[in-house]
């Protein structure tokens, strides 16, 4: 039976004693194993449970802070330590190192034994992409009884730092098997605390073991008391068994893996060197840097990365642009090679509407300055008004073209650019093209025919590139020389009988808003949009067409008996009055 000393029951103490070494065993007990402790006649004893059925993989590791050989390079060796993990030969395991917090990874690693092949990959900023540790099987079953090693300039700031990593476990084909996150080796302090722990318990022991109580305070066996200085005296005497300094690691930081921004420095010297270096077919237009969209392994070393970029136009606009895209390096391989930009307006830097997909050997950094660009504008009708099945457009109108590059004017003529009217017969026009090139107009010697269907023509067969004898795709079906048409209708000019129409041409202003402050003000009664309204910017020489509106008199006013009531439609003559006939008012 056991017994008791002043009132201490040596039976809940010794089985707290217990307890305290069952913790002390479990974590320094190797992974998938236990620990117990074992009640016997002469005291108390421990043992190691055996492994349970299901084992956990577990990637432990160690950081060490070593001292730095290189002035600003923070230099510090990571230990782990694999259990749980069977392996067959050509599989493997690969710890990430995120890009903005690490570089410089220890190239070769460390040898741990003739089991494994070992390869590293530098963290990648060119492809936005993390560096690699890489242990693969060289056999069935390899041991894991040796700490896998790396050395590692660290990049965090301050007080921080590294923590754990992801990690994946692969097949032999490189597809995934598993992966997590790295778990760190129980702190060298929380170990000594526990060690503190176990020795202020022994000590305590001692002093109660039969005729060693102390007699204090009027001859009572009770221990001195303790003050809280003692305690704190007693931690700081036993919790620095680990002399180095440690640095404190903020919540959270030890989990960053996924911060992949590209610095703005790297992106900018990046970019001014392609604009510099990279070469392009049409020297107005420059493509930026590729930016990696997604990451996929292909093999041990190879990725396969599908990109984007950004295209840069100093220059007028473009339409319908693409570029393909070639490698100069065996180690960058083009899968898909061909990106599209669309239309890229003037003086402006755009996004690719579409991606490309190269595979690259990851032992060697990624150099963009392989990539080699051939940027290709096609020679298209680019835009056309009015738009195709428009409708109840003025008879005054003048069908446009817009061209993707400067048209020879000279091979613009009658039969490659006209319109029909309904009765399949042409319209008498003058083709004007524009002082750039750019676009060109019809114009009609007289107006169309109201509520009628018309046709434009543009035939590329003989419309040349300016300077070039490339061949017009009108139809933008990637055929040079292709015939592109389109129809509208015409708005109905049938007069409304008992309908009276009139009212005021003016100039709207820049708002292109009639009857606000930068057009008009009101008059004498203070009231707007009335007789007296003083407007700002008259119209000379402005006439209604006398089908439609009365002759204007010297105020621009316009009356017309049996006009239409249902398409209140406005037609003035004169080409600086055309973005002003909207401003006609009913009132």
């Amino acid at each position: 039976m056991l017994s008791s000393h002043r009132g201490f029951p040596r039976s809940s103490f010794t089985f707290g004693l217990a307890g305290l070494l069952a913790v002390v065993l479990f974590a320094l007990s190797p992974p998938g194993r236990g620990a117990a402790v074992v009640s016997t006649p002469g005291g108390i004893g421990a043992a190691y449970v055996a492994p349970a059925p299901a084992i956990e993989v577990i990637f432990r590791f160690e950081v060490v802070d070593l001292a730095d050989t290189t002035p600003g390079q923070d230099l510090w060796e990571y230990s782990y330590v694999v259990s749980g993990l069977t392996l067959t030969a050509n599989q493997g395991f690969t710890i990430f190192f995120d890009l903005s917090l690490y570089t410089l990874l220890q190239n070769p690693p460390p040898f741990v034994n003739a089991d494994f092949s070992l390869l590293v990959a530098q963290p990648d900023l060119a492809l936005n992409s993390n560096g690699f540790y890489d242990a693969l099987a060289l056999r069935d079953n390899p041991s894991f009884a040796d700490p896998f090693k790396l050395r590692v300039v660290w990049l965090g700031t301050g007080s921080t730092t590294p923590g754990a990593q992801p990690y994946t476990v692969y097949n032999a084909d490189f597809t995934t098997q598993s992966q997590g996150q790295t778990t760190n080796v129980p702190e060298p302090s929380a170990l000594a605390l526990v060690c503190s722990g176990i020795a202020l318990a022994s000590m305590r022991v001692r002093r109660r073991t039969p005729g060693s109580a102390r007699v204090s305070r009027a001859g009572r066996g009770v221990p001195p008391r303790r003050t809280s200085k003692d305690v704190r005296n007693t931690g700081r005497d036993h919790l620095h068994c680990d002399s180095r300094p440690r640095k404190s690691v903020p919540a959270g930081r030890r989990h960053q893996h996924s911060g992949r921004a590209r610095s703005p420095e790297l992106t900018a010297a990046l970019f001014l060197f392609l604009l510099i270096f990279l070469p392009a077919a049409n020297a107005q237009l420059v493509i930026g840097p590729p930016e990696t969209v997604t990451e996929t392994r292909i093999t041990r070393t190879v990725f396969e990365y599908v990109m984007r970029a950004k295209i840069t136009n100093p220059g007028p606009a473009a339409a319908a642009i693409s570029a393909t895209v070639t490698s100069s390096s065996p180690k960058t391989v083009i899968v898909q090679n061909t990106l599209t930009f669309g239309n890229v307006g003037a003086l402006t830097t755009a996004d690719s509407t579409g991606t490309f997909t190269l595979r690259h050997d990851r032992t060697v950094p990624f150099n963009p300055a392989v990539l080699h660009w051939t940027i290709k504008q096609p020679f298209i009708v680019s835009a056309a008004t009015p738009t195709a099945g428009a409708s109840e457009v003025g008879v005054t109108v003048r069908p446009q073209v817009f061209f993707s590059k400067t048209v020879d004017p000279a091979t613009l003529n009658a039969n490659n650019f006209f319109a029909k009217g309904p009765d399949g017969q042409k319209l008498p026009a003058t083709i004007v093209p524009a002082n750039d090139a750019t676009f060109a107009w019809l114009f009609f010697a007289a107006p169309m025919a109201g509520a009628s269907q018309e046709q434009v023509t543009v035939d590329g067969a003989t419309i040349r590139l300016a300077g070039g004898a490339d061949l017009l795709d009108a139809a933008n079906n990637g055929t040079p020389g292709s015939k592109l048409t389109f129809d509208f209708s015409t708005v109905s000019l049938a007069p409304l009988a008992n309908t009276t129409v009139w009212g005021r041409i003016v100039d709207p202003g820049p708002d292109l808003l009639p009857y606000t402050a930068n057009d008009s003000l009101p008059g004498p009664d203070r009231l707007p949009m009335t007789e007296d309204d003083i407007h700002l910017l008259p119209i000379a020489g402005v006439k209604g067409l006398s089908h439609r509106l009365g002759k204007p008199s010297r105020r621009n006013r316009c009356r017309r008996r049996g006009g239409g009531a249902q398409n209140k439609w406005r037609q003035v003559k004169g080409r600086a009055a055309s973005r002003s006939t909207a401003s006609l008012r009913e009132m």
